[in-house]
C-alpha cells in the first residue's frame, strides 16, 4: 500500500465515522464536534464534504469494500440531514465563516513569512474545505450571507498576484479530483 492509498484508506474510515456521528452533530450548536472514536479529525461538514468530494471523485483507486463504504456513509449522511436543510444552510453558512477568518490570517502570516510546501499543503486544507462547503453553499438559498463567496474570491485575488505555480501540493494521486483551473491554490505556493 502506497502512502496516497494510505490516505485514501484514511479518508473512508473518516468519512464513515463522520456519517455515523451526523445525527448527533445536527442535533447540537457545536461547529467542531470532537468524534467518539480516537485519533479521528473533529467533525464538520466541511470536512464531510471535503472526504466526500475526493473520495467520490477518486472512487477507481477504492477497493470494491472502501467503495461500498463510501456509499453507505453518504445514504447515511442523506438521511440523517433530508429533514434538516435549514440547520444544514445555517451551519454550512457559520462554519464558511470561520474558515474564511482562518484562512485570511494563514494568507497574512504566509505574506509575512512564505510557507514552505508541507505547511501550505497543510494550510491549504482550509481553502479546500471552503470550497466543498461552496458547494453547498451555491444550493443554498437560505443562507443569509451571500457575501461570503464574494470575500473568498477576494482573498483568491489577493493571493493569485504573490503565487508561484509549481507542483500539485497534495499527493500526486488525488491531483484528478481537483483540476488546476478550478483548484488552482493546489498547484504551488504563495510566495
Amino acid at each position: 500500500m502506497t502512502l496516497d492509498d494510505s490516505k485514501l484508506s484514511r479518508d473512508v474510515t473518516v468519512l464513515a465515522a463522520m456519517s455515523m456521528e451526523m445525527d448527533e452533530y445536527c442535533r447540537h450548536e457545536v461547529l467542531f464536534w470532537p468524534m467518539a472514536e480516537g485519533n479521528m479529525p473533529r467533525l464538520t461538514l466541511g470536512g464531510y464534504f471535503l472526504r466526500q468530494h475526493r473520495l467520490t471523485a477518486l472512487n477507481h483507486l477504492l477497493t470494491p469494500a472502501e467503495q461500498s463504504k463510501v456509499a453507505e456513509a453518504i445514504e447515511r449522511f442523506n438521511e440523517v440531514t433530508k429533514e434538516r436543510v435549514v440547520a444544514i444552510e445555517m451551519r454550512v453558512e457559520q462554519e464558511l465563516q470561520v474558515r474564511l477568518r482562518h484562512w485570511q490570517t494563514s494568507l497574512r502570516d504566509w505574506q509575512e513569512h512564505p510557507p514552505t510546501i508541507p505547511v501550505y499543503a497543510a494550510g491549504v486544507e482550509e481553502r479546500a474545505m471552503m470550497a466543498a462547503l461552496l458547494a453547498r453553499f451555491s444550493q443554498a438559498p437560505g443562507v443569509a450571507d451571500a457575501q461570503l463567496p464574494s470575500r473568498i474570491a477576494g482573498l483568491d485575488q489577493a493571493l493569485r498576484g504573490r503565487f508561484r505555480r509549481g507542483d500539485f501540493v497534495w499527493p500526486a494521486a488525488w491531483q484528478p479530483a481537483y483540476p488546476e483551473p478550478l483548484y488552482w491554490w493546489l498547484y504551488g505556493v504563495p510566495g
